[in-house]
């Protein structure tokens, strides 16, 4: 986990549910890229009255993309309770977790989506769940499981 939280951008890549009751996720490093020499393409997509005060925002600003330096990461639930992956826009995170994005990839003992979990589901095992959050730029992943994750660096 540590190795994934050390990053600082994450992008979600792939997500397989598969046989077994396994969930693998695919999760790209990103970072920032150059700065663009023209923001035009983008520009062209607002309203003419509108572009002079969005390009002085852009001005600052570089594209977060996945690049060769970066690393990719599989994590793997050879079995899970349950999963949910939410688009970023939507997602309210834990209450009492980071949200300055200080931690990209957290465990819990307690959280909304357990007592969720636990109300809708039976747990004839009497086994611990644990909730794992992996938050992406493009989405908010929440797995429920008995056993944790096992991560592999893949490039």
């Amino acid at each position: 986990m540590a190795d994934i939280d050390a990053c600082k951008f994450l992008y979600l890549a792939e997500a397989v549910g598969a046989p077994g009751n396994s969930l693998r996720l695919v999760l790209d490093e990103a970072s920032a890229g150059p700065k663009p020499t023209s923001y035009a393409s983008v520009l062209d997509g607002f309203p003419a009255g509108d572009r002079a005060a969005i390009a002085t925002v852009l001005s600052g600003s570089s594209p977060i993309e996945h690049s060769s330096d970066d690393r990719t990461f599989e994590v793997t639930w050879e079995g899970y309770v349950a999963f949910a992956i939410t688009d970023e826009t939507f997602a309210l995170g834990e209450s009492g977790s980071p949200a300055d994005g200080s931690s990209l990839f957290e465990e819990f003992r307690e959280s909304k989506f357990l007592d969720y979990i636990a109300s809708s589901t039976h747990n004839h095992f009497k086994e611990e769940r644990r909730h794992w959050s992996i938050y992406c730029l493009n989405h908010c992943i929440d797995v429920v499981s008995t056993t944790p994750p096992t991560i592999r660096l893949i490039q």
